[in-house]
């Protein structure tokens, strides 16, 4: 209900309304080089003890709502 009222009344006065996408906002943030991410890599993805060094952000990490 809410949002019809603020819709309501930005055409009213003849307002803008933009969109964004929250969804991705983890995904688009960078790493900075001070911090240091590694991630394992899932089962069945190659055999052996592998890791990945992230220069993203990643849903699920800690760090991910301070980028």
């Amino acid at each position: 209900m809410a949002i019809r009222i603020l819709f309501a009344l930005a055409a009213h006065e003849d307002m803008e309304i933009d969109q964004m996408d929250a969804v991705t906002a983890f995904l688009q943030s960078n790493i900075q080089a001070t911090d240091v991410v590694w991630v394992e890599m899932p089962l069945g993805f190659k055999k052996g003890n592998l890791a990945c060094l992230l220069k993203k952000g990643l849903y699920g990490l800690k760090q991910s709502a301070r980028l």
